[in-house]
């Protein structure tokens, strides 16, 4: 199961773009998506359509391939709050 602060958000605006991220906060008239790097505010106008994905952004069996140190230091990343 994943929490919603994880899930995966597609958002395509009436002007074409193709978005997906994690919604950060949500009102009435806007929504702000975190995309790689940046977040987005966008007026609620804008959006076409929002769909939310069924799978997780983490890749299904990653910590199979990965040492446990790089197990550690990826929940590390993870937990931080930037």
């Amino acid at each position: 199961m994943i929490q919603d602060d994880y899930k995966m958000v597609v958002i395509i605006t009436r002007d074409g773009r193709a978005l997906a991220g994690n919604v950060v906060r949500e009102n009435e008239r806007q929504l702000t998506l975190r995309v790689v790097g940046q977040e987005l505010v966008l007026a609620k106008s804008e959006i076409q359509s929002r769909e939310t994905a069924r799978v997780s952004m983490m890749p299904e069996g990653i910590l199979t391939y990965m040492e446990d140190e790089e197990i550690i230091d990826l929940f590390a990343y993870l937990q931080t709050k930037e």
